[in-house]
């Protein structure tokens, strides 16, 4: 089931990180050049919000999960689509790679 698409801005990235998770390579792009990821990519917990709202936008409440695995960085201005699949939410990136998973 097709849950929606999420694209995070570069703004919205360091707006999040600003609050959440102040980590240089979240809140710069001259910090993300220097980071083993070259570029600014959105903090995993900014990943998991946009799962946990894509959830409840769909009346599927988010209590918890069992288990998150972060696979690829979410970059700023690609669109990403959320589905969920046997008991898990699978969030891909606009080639279809899968960018993280969450086991409720």
């Amino acid at each position: 089931m097709k849950l929606g698409t999420a694209t995070v801005t570069r703004e919205s990235i360091m707006e999040f990180a600003r609050d959440w998770d102040a980590q240089p390579f979240h809140l710069s792009d001259e910090a993300a050049a220097a980071s083993p990821l070259k570029m600014l990519s959105a903090s995993g917990w900014h990943t998991l919000a946009l799962i946990a709202q894509l959830l409840e936008n769909n009346g599927q409440p988010f209590t918890g999960a069992q288990s998150v695995k972060w696979v690829r960085p979410l970059f700023p201005d690609i669109e990403h689509v959320a589905l969920l699949e046997d008991g898990s939410v699978k969030l891909k990136d606009g080639q279809g790679n899968l960018v993280c998973e969450v086991v409720l």
